[in-house]
């Protein structure tokens, strides 16, 4: 476990102050970082020069591309997927086992702090976790609506 967190805090690269656990937070987090890449900065260009992304292709408004390496610690995932709106980094996805959702939310924790939002099951387990940026959400859910195999980590500028 605490290798996956270290790693996760290599993989999720900015750290801040997060909400207080009591109630939700209305201070917004700095820009999101992930991979030497920062929301609303980090053009295509740059992340294909710093070998971050590959395989681009259009997708509606934006461009999609796939990270050269999607795995880090021992966490298991899935496909890792980045969006570049206007040719800047906006979006990315990232899909997730259920059973390491908990690890997820206590590597970005210690990374950012209490979400500014979280939801529980009727039996109390965390569910879905947000943490709001100044310019996005980083949205982490234990399961997909409609493929309860899979668990979900997605980030959306605004």
């Amino acid at each position: 476990m605490r290798f996956a967190v270290a790693m996760m805090c290599f993989w999720v690269s900015a750290c801040g102050q997060g909400a207080d656990a009591a109630r939700q937070s209305t201070a917004l987090l700095p820009p999101f970082k992930f991979r030497q890449m920062t929301a609303g900065v980090t053009t295509l260009d740059k992340a294909k020069d710093h070998g971050i992304v590959q395989l681009c292709g259009p997708k509606g408004e934006a461009i999609s591309c796939l990270a050269v390496r999607p795995g880090y610690g021992d966490l298991r995932n899935g496909m890792l997927e980045f969006d570049f709106k206007g040719e800047v980094f906006s979006a990315m996805r990232i899909q997730i086992a259920p059973e390491d959702f908990d690890q997820h939310v206590t590597a970005t924790e210690w990374n950012y702090g209490e979400p500014c939002r979280k939801t529980t099951s009727q039996e109390g387990a965390l569910e879905r976790a947000v943490w709001c940026f100044r310019k996005g959400r980083l949205i982490l859910r234990r399961h997909i609506q409609g493929a309860g195999s899979r668990g979900e980590i997605r980030f959306s500028a605004q």
